[in-house]
């Protein structure tokens, strides 16, 4: 950070904390619900200096929380920069550092604010950044930043016990109903090729006739911080480059002329040195986010293993009719609050994971043929807290096989899930599940670890795939029979998607 960056940082905490009364509250209170609850009582027991404050005031010890772990990141991340700056694990870690202290800071104007499920949400996504900061480092003996970054996380879900600790009820006012079809937003003005009415600021054709020549120069160019849309229209071609869109990168919207007319193209893997992290095609950690009429390929391969296509970090992301394309790790739904909508996703192993709150409606989800010996995982959640508000939600989708798969697909296995993480949650409902998928419905991923924390269930599917006869037998799995369990997963209640998707002009549906 530079020197005002930091003078800035220290004014930032000290307002935060100047708010707070110095009185203690009851840490058995506070970290119930915590998973780790002597780690929690004595984060919280750090945090507050007296003896006789009441359980009222647990947003107050969340904020000092908050306030320590910003200190902190500041420390870590200067001592990332001067151990192993040479490092890609080391350099993702670094901007994941960087990324969650500014949702530090986002969390507390939101408590201000009394935004209860942004809160929640960006205190997830905290928890999320460090995790995969240290699954970045598991191999390294980079040990003081291991350690600082082992110390936020536990923060991190300490703030998220508290927090959750004083928690009523997630749900507002039913005043707002929200339509069930797309609206027409203000920003769609003029006409625009795919027969809808866009008024784009910028356009990028690969022959040269456009403003730019490459999706990331238009990008580049784009304002940052941005109040209102910016649409990004892709002309048709295929663009063979790797899209960043930043934090700073705000309300973009890149649009193409349809998924198999505008292309665009990666090839970065694991096997030739690139992280999981950064391997993507697309990528997007800016708030707001639409990606529509647009195919992004990862043509690495299988035998590159992890390849991604599309990682989604920003906060209420809208992926709308794309198709998006690779082997293993295809869609990295990374954190925060996203909605795939009318969209092709094809892959092998975990090709969507991530620790997102996402929601897929009315999309396709196709196992591909995998190199001999493996199997097919359509999803692989990486919830590490249970209470994080992160889940994967598939509604309405067809689960199908490639081509290619469907003949064989009686010697290849392939699953719906697999718990990447300890808390793991996902749900299939109101969807078609085809026949290739394995009587079990389910793979274990190390023994039995999570089986008994994970949170898998199945409403209200069909297809030859769906029957729950024969799934498996683990305390996680649920075989639900009621839409009161299945609702937590609509729209409306996993990703608040009422609030923000029909400002967006996608196409939703917010309940069952």
């Amino acid at each position: 950070m530079t020197a005002a960056a930091a003078t800035a940082v220290a004014f930032i905490i000290i307002t935060i904390i100047s708010g707070i009364t110095s009185s203690l509250v009851p840490g058995d209170s506070l970290c119930f619900n915590s998973p780790n609850p002597s780690s929690c009582k004595l984060i919280v027991s750090d945090a507050i200096v007296s003896t006789d404050l009441s359980t009222s005031n647990h947003l107050h010890v969340v904020k000092k929380i908050i306030a320590r772990s910003m200190n902190l990141s500041e420390v870590t991340i200067s001592t990332a920069t001067v151990d192993g700056r040479s490092s890609p694990a080391v350099a993702d870690c670094t901007h994941l550092l960087e990324l969650s202290f500014h949702r530090l800071f986002d969390s507390v104007t939101a408590i201000d604010a009394g935004e209860d499920e942004d809160v929640l949400t960006w205190l997830s996504s905290v928890l999320t950044y460090h995790e995969t900061c240290l699954v970045g480092l598991r191999d390294s003996d980079l040990t003081p930043i291991k350690t600082g970054v082992m110390e936020l996380k536990a923060m991190a879900s300490a703030a998220l016990a508290v927090f959750n600790s004083g928690k009523v009820t997630w749900e507002k006012d039913e005043s707002y109903v929200s339509p069930s079809v797309a609206v027409i937003p203000p920003w769609i003005t003029d006409e625009f090729p795919n027969g809808e009415h866009l008024h784009p600021d910028t356009v990028v054709d690969v022959t040269g006739k456009g403003s730019f020549r490459t999706v990331q120069d238009a990008v580049n160019a784009a304002p940052e911080n941005s109040k209102r849309r910016y649409v990004i229209h892709v002309r048709k071609g295929k663009y063979k480059e790797n899209v960043v869109v930043t934090r700073l990168k705000k309300n973009i919207m890149i649009v193409g002329d349809g998924m198999h007319r505008t292309i665009i193209i990666g090839h970065r893997n694991v096997v030739d040195g690139d992280t999981t992290f950064n391997s993507g095609t697309l990528i997007s950690e800016g708030d707001n986010f639409i990606l529509q009429d647009i195919a992004v390929r990862n043509i690495a391969g299988a035998a590159k293993h992890q390849a991604v296509a599309v990682r989604i970090s920003g906060d209420k992301t809208v992926i709308n009719r794309c198709l998006i394309n690779a082997y293993q790790d295809t869609l990295y739904t990374h954190t925060n609050r996203q909605f795939v909508r009318d969209s092709i996703i094809a892959g092998t192993v975990d090709f969507i994971f991530g620790n997102a709150a996402v929601v897929f409606q009315n999309c396709k989800l196709i196992s591909k043929l995998p190199m001999p010996h493996q199997k097919n995982v359509v999803t692989a959640q990486g919830r590490t807290d249970p209470n994080q508000n992160t889940g994967i939600s598939i509604q309405l989708c067809q689960v199908i096989p490639s081509k290619n798969l469907a003949p064989v697909s009686g010697w290849i296995q392939s699953y719906l899930g697999r718990p990447w993480k300890k808390y793991s949650r996902t749900v299939y409902m109101e969807s078609y599940i085809g026949g290739h998928i394995a009587a079990k419905g389910w793979l274990p991923w190390d023994g039995n670890f999570g089986l008994n924390t994970l949170f898998y269930g199945e409403y209200d599917n069909e297809g030859a795939g769906a029957s729950t006869h024969g799934r498996v037998e683990w305390k996680g799995f649920k075989k639900m029979t009621d839409s009161s369990e299945a609702t937590p997963f609509t729209v409306k209640s996993l990703i608040q998607g009422e609030r923000w998707l029909g400002s967006t002009g996608v196409t939703f549906r917010s309940g069952l």
